[in-house]
């Protein structure tokens, strides 16, 4: 009992003696072994791989960051930096995905496994291979075709067709719908064009088919148009646009519907009086025909190619909308394209070039503006043709008398300026309802009394401006499907040289005319159904995810301009 009484006073005194410089030591180095687990620190590394018996791919360290986006907040500016490509910015939230037209570009919204959320997953086949494998994008190709020929005997772009069937059997979102069907526009507007730049005017047979005065006078203020009525788009809530389509389309269809059967009943009449002749055309070639008729017109061809450039050269200027910069750029903008309208206007008045309708009398003289029927013309064209001249054979008399371009009807400022005003307006509701400007412009040529077959070259002219503008402007945002642009563009191309081909073989031939107005007709009722379903669609769209539903100005200022 004394020698554990004695033991425990032994260790008690040791620990006393110890205490204090025990806990001076971990005080000034609790962890001995810190300093060198820092300096060992390495960079971590793969061992190894789990293996999944599901038959499931391997998840990569994308699918791991992806699955941390599920949840995050998102905005229409940064969804993708937010959601990744997987995911879908919806009502402010990164979500799973619900249809195909939700997903990004080349995607399609599918669930890995059964019991899985689905997830937008990167399409593997190309588009002829969809066409062929998948029964909804081959119903796309057909109907495609047979709506680029409608486009075709029209001289529109077709663009209010393309643009809902990509959306609602490709299933191909609207952001890349819309370059596609400029692309595809464009492939049938270089082949309407090659059909038209050496063909001459049915009736008049020194003036070509392409208006070039019309071209050249309303291309300036139909840009300008259509620029503000872009800007106008993005501030206008969408049920007030859809509403304006539907008027501003249905009012254009009964008046160009109303234009077409008139025009059938009077070529009806025409040939119960007189037999059909084919329009007389020169033993020349299509090469020789389109220099002579464009040397006719170098000035308004000149004039046109530089109003395309200085176009595409002001749609790269990268300015905020909302800014100080853009507003004097724009009004700098506005006023050239006002004064160089202007100035062709003074030059068509003054101009001795400028075309009057070629009329001659049964004697053979020209007998000055009055207009006769296009087969009287024809009868005595082909007199004047046959009859002895001192010029060589297969070509044309030359005529001197001079003429007078239909788009100047006087000198006051009124009068010189009432067809820009009309162009201005025309490309105003083009941009702002989101038309080309094939669709808006063949109603207006055709109301202004202008021949049926000249309305579908001018137009296609339009068309190809239009589209090759936005053509070069999606590809350098690099917004092309390389696969679906190639096999869409075939589609349109062949299409459109068929229906060009028809359209020679039951109009021109037979002077039925009023085809050409009911064809018009036809892509106006087309565009107006396809378009009217997917503006319903985004409409209550934007109703569901609590969008404003009034004119706003943030939707310009964060769109970039």
């Amino acid at each position: 009992m004394l020698h554990a009484t004695l033991l425990a006073v032994l260790v008690g005194i040791l620990a006393q003696t110890w205490a204090v410089p025990l806990a001076a030591h971990v005080q000034r180095d609790p962890w001995p072994s810190e300093r060198s687990l820092r300096y060992e620190e390495r960079p971590l590394r793969e061992v190894g791989n789990a293996r999944y018996y599901d038959g499931q791919p391997q998840p990569t360290w994308g699918d791991l960051d992806a699955r941390g986006r599920l949840g995050a907040t998102c905005g229409p500016s940064n969804a993708v930096s937010r959601c990744g490509r997987k995911f879908v910015c919806r009502q402010g939230i990164c979500r799973n995905c619900i249809a195909d037209q939700e997903c990004p570009p080349l995607h399609v919204c599918r669930a890995q496994a059964v019991g899985m959320q689905p997830q937008c997953m990167r399409m593997q086949k190309k588009a002829w291979e969809q066409a062929v494998t998948d029964k909804w994008h081959g119903i796309c190709s057909i109907v495609i075709f047979l709506a680029s020929m409608l486009a075709a005997a029209a001289g529109t772009g077709g663009g209010g067709m393309f643009v809902p069937l990509l959306v609602a059997l490709a299933n191909l979102s609207a952001e890349s719908a819309v370059p596609l069907s400029q692309f595809m526009i464009f492939c049938g507007s270089i082949v309407n064009l090659s059909c038209f730049l050496g063909e001459r005017h049915p009736e008049h047979l020194r003036r070509p088919v392409i208006d070039y005065d019309c071209v050249v006078l309303f291309l300036p203020v139909l840009t300008l148009g259509v620029t503000l009525g872009v800007l106008c788009n993005k501030m206008t809530p969408q049920w007030l646009l859809l509403l304006l389509l539907a008027v501003v389309l249905g009012l254009a269809f009964w008046r160009t519907a109303s234009k077409s059967m008139q025009q059938w009943q009077k070529e009806n009449k025409l040939m119960q009086q007189t037999p059909t002749l084919e329009t007389p055309r020169a033993h020349i070639g299509w090469l020789d025909a389109m220099v002579e008729l464009t040397n006719r017109k170098a000035w308004q061809v000149i004039g046109t190619v530089f109003i395309w450039s200085f176009m595409l050269l002001c749609s790269s200027y990268g300015l905020p909308a909302c800014s100080t910069q853009f507003l004097f750029f724009l009004a700098g903008q506005a006023v050239f394209l006002v004064l160089f309208s202007f100035a062709t206007m003074q030059l068509m008045t003054q101009s001795d070039l400028a075309f009057t309708p070629l009329t001659v009398s049964p004697a053979g003289s020209p007998t000055g503006i009055g207009t006769p029927s296009y087969y009287q013309q024809a009868v005595a064209t082909i007199a004047r043709l046959a009859s002895p001249s001192d010029e060589s054979p297969g070509t044309r008399p030359r005529v001197e008398e001079p003429e007078a371009s239909m788009w100047v009807q006087g000198t006051d400022t009124w009068s010189m300026m009432k067809f820009p005003s009309v162009a201005f307006l025309a490309g105003y509701l083009g941009g702002l309802l989101g038309l080309g400007g094939g669709m808006i412009m063949s109603p207006v040529l055709i109301e202004v009394g202008m021949h049926a077959e000249a309305v579908q070259a001018t137009t296609a002219v339009f068309v190809f401006l239009s589209s090759s503008l936005a053509t070069i402007q999606f590809a350098m945002l690099g917004a092309h499907i390389w696969h679906y642009a190639l096999w869409y563009g075939a589609i349109t191309i062949a299409a459109t040289m068929l229906g060009q081909y028809l359209c020679n073989e039951l109009v021109r031939k037979h002077g039925r005319y009023s085809l050409i107005t009911m064809a018009i007709s036809g892509v106006l009722i087309a565009s107006l159904v396809g378009l009217m379903i997917v503006g319903t669609a985004r409409v209550a769209e934007d109703v569901m995810m609590g969008k404003e539903l009034w004119f706003s100005t943030n939707r310009l200022c964060n769109s970039g301009g």
